[in-house]
């Protein structure tokens, strides 16, 4: 399993600029606004979904302000019974616990098996925020970063609009 200090290890290799803030472990994307105060960045959250068989997963990072049924989830991936991949699968997968998930959990999961989404409105602005490793460090990033990241790593991601 990657480590925060891997992590930070492969971005200062490949030369990506970011800013990174430590703060006290947070659950969820809003409770992580008052470490991110300040700072011109896109607020995000991501979420880990596998499908009704456990057997397609999907890592869905967007705008913390977007707002997404499961329900609209089946209609946006063409799949049924789209709902959160528990914890122990999700750990399995992409070595992450709920709470600290974010595209570099994509770092652990060898068989590559994860379809990556952006929600367009990730890249409204020119930085957005992502957990590193743990929910006790965020990191401020560039867009264009992000979707080199995803790439480097061998996978596709797709951006779609979710505020429809």
């Amino acid at each position: 399993m990657y480590t925060y200090e891997d992590i930070i290890k492969l971005l200062d290799d490949k030369g990506y600029d970011y800013i990174l803030l430590e703060h006290p472990p947070v659950e969820s994307a809003e409770d992580a606004e008052e470490s991110v105060k300040g700072y011109e960045a896109v607020r995000t959250k991501t979420f880990f979904l596998t499908n009704k068989k456990n057997k397609k997963y999907y890592m869905i990072a967007m705008d913390v302000d977007t707002q997404v049924s499961m329900k609209e989830f089946d209609t946006i991936l063409e799949e049924k019974n789209i709902h959160f991949s528990s914890p122990d699968k999700m750990y399995n997968k992409i070595g992450l616990k709920p709470g600290s998930v974010s595209v570099f959990g994509l770092l652990n999961n060898e068989e590559k098996d994860v379809e990556v989404i952006f929600d367009k409105a990730l890249f409204a602005q020119e930085k957005c925020c992502f957990h590193v490793g743990d929910n006790t460090r965020t990191g401020i990033f560039y867009g264009e970063d992000i979707k080199n990241f995803v790439k480097d790593l061998g996978y596709d991601y797709k951006i779609l609009d979710f505020s429809k």
